[in-house]
């Protein structure tokens, strides 16, 4: 377990961004769907 595959920083970094992104998309979107109520 303490073994972690070989990763480039810039691959962390993108994977931290996309996880940001995808949070922010997921926080925004309800508010469209309200919307039809």
């Amino acid at each position: 377990m303490d073994q972690l595959p070989e990763v480039s920083p810039g691959v962390v970094e993108t994977i931290m961004a996309l996880m940001i992104s995808a949070w922010i998309f997921l926080l925004l979107m309800p508010t469209d769907h309200n919307k039809d109520q």
